[in-house]
C-alpha cells in the first residue's frame, strides 16, 4: 500500500459511501456478524478506506463487512481513509489491502474479471 496517495483519515456519513466494489468481495452473515461484535466490544480499530470516484463521491475500497455492520448497530458515521486513485487503482487497492488474510480464488476472479471487462485492462 505504501505506492497509494491517501489523505488523512475523516469521519464519514455512512449514507455517502458507495458500494460499487462490493461485488469483488464476498461477505458471509456470519463474517459480517463476528465484525459487528467486534464493533460493540472494541469499537472501530482500524479505518475502511475509500476512493474518490466521479463527482467526489466515495467508493469504498476495503470495510465492506465494517459498513454493513456499523450499519446494523445503527452507527452514523465511519473512520475513513480516502485514496487518490483511479478507478483501475482503487481495483488494485482492494487484493493489496487484503494481502495478509488474501483474497479468495473466486474473489480474484472477480478482479481480474472487472478490470478487463469494466476497463479494458489486458
Amino acid at each position: 500500500m505504501d505506492g497509494l496517495v491517501h489523505q488523512d483519515e475523516r469521519k464519514v456519513a455512512l449514507a455517502e459511501l458507495g458500494e460499487q466494489l462490493a461485488s469483488l468481495r464476498l461477505r458471509s452473515p456470519d463474517a459480517v456478524r463476528s465484525v459487528q461484535q467486534s464493533l460493540v466490544r472494541h469499537g472501530q480499530l482500524t479505518a475502511a478506506t475509500a476512493y474518490v470516484a466521479g463527482e467526489g463521491r466515495l467508493e469504498l475500497v476495503d470495510g465492506f463487512k465494517r459498513l454493513q455492520a456499523s450499519r446494523a448497530l445503527g452507527w452514523s458515521a465511519l473512520r475513513v481513509q480516502v485514496l487518490q486513485v483511479e478507478v483501475t487503482q482503487a481495483k488494485a487497492a482492494v487484493e493489496a489491502l487484503n494481502e495478509q488474510a488474501g483474497l479468495t480464488e473466486l474473489e480474484e476472479a472477480w478482479l481480474v474479471r472487472s478490470l478487463y471487462r469494466e476497463n479494458g485492462l489486458t
